[in-house]
Parts: structure tokens; C-alpha cells; sequence
């Protein structure tokens, strides 16, 4: 599952191969739903789907060995764009698109890397293998069937589900630059829960779709909080039916009915306003600079120096409150 800018919801149809598009809608007086706008054949069944900026909707087919490109809209009959081949695949499962366009591929055994601007050309880079226990050289590694089907990023951040024993519990590792260890150990309560589908929000939330759990639930969606660092847990865990939870996205939808709370007067300053006369360097505010998890630069103020004497009201601020990611 993947949402898009415009609130566009991209869905891998594994049995119908099929990838399917939905887009959020709320027409007066009716309510709000997702409504299908569009699809697209595969030619094998759809693993997992991203889509980048740009609208190209990457989807990898691990039987064929190859990632499809499709521009959206999707439509019935639309062509792929171009075809992206694994010569030495071990099966292109979960696929991620950061920011910059680069395409992040979870196979078993290895995680991939295609910088932007990614064509049928593009050549990968191997950022890591499942050295902590793969089924070809360790069957009785705790991890020894590999990575999970799917992958998420945040920066320069990777996190990747490891599919672990039935006697394990389940854990995402998070990792940066240069990949060889994890920074953060994500647990999941739930002994033997595979790791289904990855999805990150705005205020860097990890929201983690399990299925099969034995103990604290048959499976669901678990969300964990930023920042990253050592062994963490869940802070919430939301059931489904007995089969699990097979994917999870994140939409920033304009008429949710209220905003959730960490997304809420996340910075406020109150009014401010300055009488005189006052000496020379009465008021000084240095530069500031909002960087995380909004967008680096989505606030910027430049350094402010009042001198004196001034008259009064010689500068008022009005209030200040930043809500949005």
C-alpha cells in the first residue's frame, strides 16, 4: 500500500495481479470514502507498490523478477512505463521511494538501493545482506527466513522487518549510513508475528501491519515513536480478525474529523509586543530554524535586533502557533 501527495491510494493486489487506485473523496452531505479511480494489470502478482513524487508508481513482482514502472492515474490498459530486471535476484519483495526519488528494494536476503533518476537501466547498490542468519548459509539463525516483504525510509534511516523463528518475537531494525549495524531494535510483543508491511506518517511514526502473533493478539497494526534509538517497544496496538493485518498506510487527509495530537500546536509563542523608550540592545532573538520531522527550512526567522529608545509600539508580533507536519 502506498498513499501519494493528493491523498491517492495505491493497493498491490497480489491474487488479482493488479495494482488498484483509490482516491479520498467527500462529496456534500454523503460522508467521505475511498472511491476506485483506476487499475493496472500485472504481469505477475503485485508484491508491494511506492509511488514517488513525480507520480511514477514502482511495483515489484518477485515471481518475474522485475519491478514495473506505471505513471498515475492508473487506468485499465496503461503500459508500464519501463521494466526494471534482477539478473542475480533473490525476488524483489517491498519497495520505497524517498524524497530525492530513491528507489529501496527488501529482497530475502539483501536490501537494494537505486539512486534517482531510476530507469530500466539502473543499476543497484547493495547497502546490506541478512547476515544475522540467512536460510541459505544458517537455517537455524534467528532470522533464517530473512527479511520481510517490505521496507519504509526516513532520510537517510532504513527500516526493515525480520521474519523471525516461531518461538521469537518479531522486530524491526532501523539502520543508517554505512548499514552494518542497527541503531534501534523495534519488538514486537507478539511471539512468532511476521512483520507484513512498514508505513511511516509525517511526524515520523512507524505503524508496523503483523499477522499470526501468539500471546498479546492474533496480529494487527503496532505504532512506534520517534526518536529511534536501542530497544523499543510499541506504544499502541490496534487487533484485527484472526488473519492478521497485510498492509497499513498513512494519509495527511484534509477533512479527517480532528488532527491528531502530535501534529497539534507542536510550536507556539505568544504575542509579543515592545514599549519604549528602551536602551539599545533591549530585545535580541537569534535566527531560528525549524527543521524535524517537518521538512528541513519549513520555518525559517532571521535574526532580530531592536536598539532604542523607540516609541511604544515599536514592534508587536501577533501569535505564533505552527500545527501542521
Amino acid at each position: 500500500m502506498a498513499v501519494d501527495s493528493h491523498n491517492n491510494l495505491f493497493i498491490a493486489d497480489t491474487h488479482g495481479n493488479e495494482v488498484d487506485e483509490f482516491h479520498w473523496s467527500c462529496p456534500p452531505h454523503r460522508g467521505c470514502a475511498w472511491i476506485e479511480t483506476g487499475s493496472v494489470a500485472t504481469e505477475k502478482p503485485a508484491e508491494d507498490v511506492a509511488v514517488d513524487v513525480r507520480g511514477n508508481v514502482f511495483v515489484s513482482e518477485s515471481t518475474n523478477e522485475a519491478i514495473q514502472v506505471f505513471r498515475a492515474p492508473l487506468r485499465a490498459g496503461s503500459r508500464a512505463l519501463y521494466k526494471i530486471t534482477f539478473p542475480d535476484t533473490d525476488t524483489p519483495n517491498g519497495v520505497a521511494v524517498d524524497g530525492a526519488g530513491d528507489l529501496f528494494v527488501a529482497e530475502t536476503e539483501r536490501i537494494l538501493e537505486y539512486h534517482a533518476p531510476v530507469g530500466a537501466g539502473s543499476m543497484p547498490m547493495v547497502l546490506m545482506t541478512n547476515h544475522t542468519g540467512a536460510s541459505s548459509d544458517n537455517p537455524d539463525g534467528p532470522y533464517a527466513r530473512g527479511f520481510a516483504p517490505s521496507i519504509a525510509v526516513l532520510g537517510d534511516a532504513i527500516f526493515i522487518g525480520m521474519n523471525p523463528r516461531p518461538q521469537d518475537p518479531g522486530e524491526i531494525q532501523m539502520l543508517m549510513p554505512p548499514y552494518i549495524h542497527p541503531l534501534a531494535h523495534l519488538m514486537l510483543p507478539a511471539v512468532g508475528s511476521d512483520v507484513q508491511y512498514l508505513a511511516l506518517d509525517a511526524m515520523g511514526t512507524l505503524y508496523v501491519a503483523t499477522q499470526y502473533g501468539s500471546g498479546t493478539g492474533k496480529g494487527g497494526v503496532y505504532a512506534f515513536h520517534a526518536p529511534f534509538v536501542g530497544t523499543l517497544s510499541p506504544f499502541a496496538f490496534v487487533p484485527t480478525d484472526d488473519e492478521g493485518a497485510t498492509g497499513v498506510a498513512v494519509a495527511g487527509l484534509a477533512q479527517s474529523s480532528r488532527p491528531a495530537p502530535s501534529q497539534t500546536k507542536s510550536l507556539q509563542m505568544p504575542a509579543m509586543s515592545l514599549t519604549g523608550p528602551n536602551p539599545s540592545g533591549a530585545l535580541q532573538m537569534p535566527a531560528l530554524s525549524l527543521t524535524g520531522p517537518n521538512a528541513p527550512g519549513a520555518l525559517q526567522m532571521p535574526a532580530l535586533s531592536l536598539t532604542g529608545p523607540n516609541p511604544p509600539g515599536a514592534l508587536q508580533m501577533p501569535a505564533l502557533s505552527l500545527t501542521g507536519p
